[in-house]
């Protein structure tokens, strides 16, 4: 018996024969999506009675590599923030140009030093 104020229709109904027919432009679209940016992770959204009929090991694997996939974005997205080619470039040209700046005191202060002697 149907409880008042819910409707058969809100069940999720297996697949017929006609749906699963039409997975070769399924798989056609899906082979075709771009990912835009690999470092932003997006996760798939899906009614979860599309998973009845297949075998419970699938959904595991591939649930655990999507929670693999996940955590490797979210580092690389992370680590792709630290730093850049520019930054270490302007660092590396601001200790050398701090060290030219001492040497060149240096070799200053030696001639001073000579001069005087």
């Amino acid at each position: 018996m149907v409880e008042e104020g819910k409707s058969t229709s809100d069940k999720p109904k297996p697949r017929d024969a006609r749906e699963w027919t039409h997975n070769d432009a399924l798989m056609l679209q899906l082979e075709g999506q771009r990912i835009e940016n690999p470092l932003l992770y997006t996760k798939i959204v899906y009614p979860h009675h599309e998973w009845d009929n297949i075998p419970p090991v699938i959904p595991k694997f591939i649930i655990q590599l999507e929670k693999y996939m996940q955590g490797i974005t979210e580092n690389l997205t992370e680590a792709s923030k630290l730093e850049t080619v520019s930054s270490i470039r302007t660092y590396a040209e601001k200790e050398v140009s701090e060290i030219d700046k001492r040497l060149k005191g240096l070799d200053l202060f030696r001639r001073l030093l000579k001069n005087e002697l």
